[in-house]
């Protein structure tokens, strides 16, 4: 496979990763040997766990290729990637987390539509597509400690508006209990409560948000981004997330949920599997945040 210096093509190895150029020697099969170095986000041990056995079980598939991993952590993606980058030695394989960027200063290549066609969802980006999914997308929503939920009298299903979620955050903070844990020692976890204002108040009404950004048609200061601002921080504001929030790491929130310390704790089922590692025999549920009733500025 031959690539132009600094064009990366996605490749279908790992999901979400971009390919560059690959380098072959022949062995005494005359079958081409491989080595690829492939850089993945790490955010905590399940995943990585589950990225190296991927790319174990990929090698023992296919013994011609030789996958040299090299690990990044979530704050240190960006800067891991344009260090790499600048000093030539930007990796075959990249789990892509900052695509437009990417995109934008000419370090992807779209990808062939014969390779696109194998997947059942691409999300393209200026109507190309440059990436494609490690796995099927899992909605966030909101663990719940189902003890202090029932010792408290909260029913999920009494859950229908926003209103009625901050009613429940503020009946177990009255307990005496955090409602909910962030992982703000790792800034990049509050994403997920950002990107829930984000879709809710901005990209419902304009799903182009973005793109009319970069043509001046929209502005940080428009009411919709004030409203998602005014609802992440109104969660701080009101006392609802758990006070030793910034020095929390994401991989400290399962257990601090197990614990009792904070009922309620807002990301994708993928941390089930810690959560029962943390205690077999903790109960808990989850639900989908409400998305009616417009946050009030």
């Amino acid at each position: 496979m031959k690539l132009n210096r600094g064009v990366l093509w996605a490749c279908l190895l790992m999901g979400v990763l971009a390919v560059g150029g690959c380098k072959r020697k022949e062995d005494k099969e005359n079958r081409a040997t491989v080595t690829i170095t492939a850089v993945y986000v790490v955010g905590n041990q399940v995943t990585a766990d589950l990225m190296h056995e991927r790319i174990e079980n990929y090698m023992k598939l296919n013994p011609h290729v030789i996958i040299v991993e090299k690990l990044s952590n979530e704050g240190a993606y960006l800067d891991a990637i344009r260090t790499l980058d600048a000093v030539g030695e930007l990796p075959d394989l990249i789990e892509m987390r900052d695509t437009p960027l990417f995109v934008r200063v000419g370090k992807l290549g779209e990808l062939p539509p014969d390779i696109v066609d194998l997947f059942e969802t691409t999300v393209p980006f200026n109507g190309k597509v440059y990436t494609a999914p490690i796995d099927e997308s899992y909605p966030n929503g909101i663990i719940y400690n189902k003890k202090i939920f029932n010792q408290l009298g909260i029913r999920v299903a009494d859950i229908k508006t926003y209103d009625d979620f901050l009613a429940v955050c503020e009946k177990i903070k009255v307990a005496g209990i955090a409602p909910i844990v962030v992982g703000g020692a790792d800034i990049w976890h509050i994403g997920f409560w950002w990107s829930y204002f984000w879709q809710r108040e901005v990209a419902v009404k304009d799903p182009d948000w973005i793109a009319h950004r970069y043509e001046e048609k929209t502005h940080f200061t428009d009411p919709e981004v004030r409203a998602a601002m005014t609802g992440l921080t109104g969660l701080f504001q009101k006392g609802y997330i758990e006070k030793g929030w910034a020095s929390t790491g994401e991989g400290q929130c399962p257990s601090i949920l197990v614990s009792g310390q904070a009922a309620m704790y807002f990301i994708g089922p993928f941390v089930f599997q810690q959560i029962m590692e943390a205690d077999p025999s903790f109960e808990f549920g989850f639900f989908a945040l409400p998305t009616t009733t417009a946050i009030s500025m």
